[in-house]
């Protein structure tokens, strides 16, 4: 005779599922393209518009002087800049039975979410003002497609900066004692897409991180140094699309003090959170958001380039 045994077919859990309380963790670019602006703050209760002005050159007086004669007088001259800022923000509408029934606090997940979509926006909208304002040079001596990211186009857009008298943002790097450690010159910054990486690793001379001697100097999103340039990739740098010879990408070259990002009075970001019933009879409704007043601005075009490139397909 059969053994009769109760299984879960007649006695299923009332528990469908065991749910895991530590949240999932989503996948983060990090913010690079204000790491080297010229950091303002416009005072409250001034103006939403920044002023900067640069005094012209004055050239070099190499006509010797006439005994008993001043020579002719020179004019002082100015450039003007502006930056109007602009306010920025975002919300999230939650309801009672959703504060009521999700385990994890509706709350907490929206302000770590929506701190992340600040800063994003913010590094979005500073990538945008120096792709838009600065120069432009295509690749086009690299092996492959004719805008391969390569050597000779990367020193042509260094010397165009260093003809401009742009002062680098690193010192030197020294080659250290350690296995094949490399000298890291004096550099610019570049920022480019995570997309770069094998065509970066393949570029003639290019040093990886792993190999410079003071590791102490490396940036979390650097990969490494071509000759005068170190370069930082994020998933936020520009691509931009499909062309004939494949994704193109715009990679801005940055010397020190090419542009200036710019808030208004201190601490303006905020976190704001308004409470159950703040704009209802029954306080169904409560809401999380932010907002920030910010603004950027290539403040000269001698000191940014950007690279139009391609990449060797993953």
């Amino acid at each position: 005779m059969a053994e009769i045994v109760t299984t879960t077919a007649q006695l299923d859990s009332e528990i469908e599922f065991y749910y895991d309380r530590v949240l999932l963790e989503n996948a983060r670019a990090m913010f690079l393209f204000g790491l080297f602006g010229v950091r303002k703050n416009i005072p409250k209760s001034s103006s939403m518009t920044m002023k900067f002005r640069r005094a012209g050159t004055l050239s070099a007086a190499t006509v010797p002087i006439t005994e008993g004669q001043e020579p002719d007088a020179d004019l002082l001259s100015k450039t003007d800049i502006l930056v109007t800022l602009s306010q920025y923000g975002a919300v999230v509408h939650i309801t009672d039975l959703c504060d009521l029934t999700v385990i994890n606090s509706p709350f907490t997940i929206a302000a770590e979410e929506q701190s992340i979509q600040m800063f994003t926006t913010i590094d979005n909208l500073t990538r945008d003002v120096l792709l838009a304002g600065a120069s432009i040079t295509t690749c086009s001596n690299g092996d492959g497609p004719v805008t391969l990211l390569n050597e000779q186009d990367i020193d042509s857009v260094v010397n165009t900066l260093v003809g401009n008298n742009a002062t680098k943002i690193t010192s030197l790097i020294m080659a250290g004692r350690g296995e094949a450690t490399q000298p890291v010159a004096p550099s610019y910054w570049a920022i480019g897409h995570t997309d770069l990486r094998l065509t970066l690793k393949n570029v003639s001379g290019f040093v990886h991180t792993k190999n410079y001697s003071n590791q102490g100097t490396v940036h979390q999103a650097e990969y490494g140094a071509t000759d005068e340039v170190r370069w930082l990739l994020s998933t936020e740098a520009d691509d931009l699309g499909t062309g004939q010879s494949g994704a193109h990408y715009e990679v801005p070259i940055i010397a020190k003090g090419a542009y200036a990002t710019i808030n208004l009075g201190a601490g303006n970001a905020k976190n704001i959170r308004k409470p159950f019933g703040h704009n209802d009879a029954l306080d169904l409704r409560a809401s999380s958001g932010w907002k920030l007043i910010y603004g950027s601005r290539i403040l000269n075009d001698l000191f940014i380039h950007v690279l139009r490139c391609t990449a060797i397909p993953a």
